[in-house]
């Protein structure tokens, strides 16, 4: 149902019965089948539509003189095609470039096409944003290094986590220089050697609490306990003694907690709990999968689903005259043949 608030005066449905062209006193619009409608331009006088060929609407004025109107149909070709699934047409007219503006943007993300809008506009924050609709990611990546802003970037990463691409995450935490969530990412994945080169990085900005997360994520036994003198350190840097005697005691460096213990506890009375007096070393996390070489990374990007081709690859010669069902999705394939039979079943 459309709803039209000015007086109808006039309307009739072209040759092929497709769109219904109407006028008010100020405009000739359009209605779909579908239920769209839309301006087709704005008139000076008030005309009667008579009848439609083509892009000519011939129309009657008040004086009853003959006047016909040339139209531009793009607008409602492109719609209805839109909505029969006609994806040959609707590539014709992206590639030829007749449609412009905002509100076909909007259409085209209301029905549910932002890969299609995509390929009208070129505003990188626009793009950006009809890339992550769509779970275009590389166009998204692409968007984010051109606007370069630490919102865009975490909107990204968000994007791209979802999607498990390893590579794309890294990318965006480091240009946002998000330590925490690279050393959660390393760890997930089994990445040990870049978190060791992250914890090179946190060293020299003075960053004691990731030195000692990530000394402590991994393991005491991994790379000959050198893990737990790094906590030892961190936590005498910090000032917490007693924790930094403990650590040592707890994993058998006597002669190094007796040394924090006398340079700075020999003035308190220390009692070590029973369950702490025999404690055992932390296990290192275990990987499964991996560890690879830095040139391997795409390695840790989740196992992708085949891309499904959309209508922009579809090759049909330009006249839409080639079987698609060898270069479109088998749903895409289908509505095409059943517009081929709807269009066969008008001409007769």
């Amino acid at each position: 149902t459309i709803y039209e608030n000015a007086k109808l005066k006039s309307g009739a449905w072209c040759s092929s019965g497709a769109v219904y062209i109407y006028t008010t006193v100020t405009h000739m619009k359009y209605a779909l089948p579908s239920g769209d409608a839309g301006i087709i331009k704005t008139l000076d006088e008030v005309l009667y539509v008579v009848c439609i060929h083509g892009n000519t609407v011939t129309c009657m004025t008040r004086d009853w003189k003959i006047k016909k109107v040339e139209i531009d149909d793009t607008e409602f070709v492109f719609k209805r095609a839109l909505s029969l699934k006609k994806f040959g047409t609707v590539k014709s007219i992206i590639e030829k470039d007749k449609l412009r503006g905002e509100s076909i943007l909007a259409y085209l993300q209301k029905k549910g096409y932002p890969e299609v809008a995509l390929r009208f506009v070129q505003d990188p924050s626009t793009r950006f944003e009809l890339a992550i609709e769509c779970g275009n990611i590389e166009d998204a990546f692409q968007c984010a290094k051109e606007m370069n802003s630490e919102t865009v970037w975490n909107r990204f990463a968000e994007a791209a986590l979802m999607q498990g691409n390893y590579r794309y995450v890294t990318g965006a935490y480091t240009q946002t220089r998000n330590l925490e969530k690279l050393m959660n990412l390393f760890v997930i994945n089994g990445n040990f050697a870049m978190l060791n080169k992250l914890k090179e990085i946190a060293s020299t900005q003075s960053n004691t609490q990731m030195v000692f997360n990530i000394a402590l994520l991994n393991g005491c036994e991994r790379d000959d306990g050198q893990h737990v003198l790094t906590r030892i350190e961190c936590l005498k840097e910090a000032q917490q003694y007693a924790l930094a005697y403990l650590t040592a005691n707890a994993n058998g460096l006597r002669e190094m907690a007796e040394s924090i213990r006398a340079e700075f506890l020999a003035d308190k009375e220390i009692k070590i709990p029973a369950h702490l007096q025999q404690a055992q070393r932390m296990k290192p996390l275990k990987v499964l999968y991996g560890p690879f070489e830095a040139a391997d990374n795409a390695k840790y990007d989740w196992p992708q689903l085949p891309k499904v081709m959309d209508i922009f690859d579809v090759d049909d010669g330009g006249d839409g005259s080639k079987d698609a069902t060898t270069t479109m999705t088998a749903a895409a394939a289908a509505a095409r043949r059943d517009d081929d039979v709807d269009d066969d079943d008008e001409d007769e």
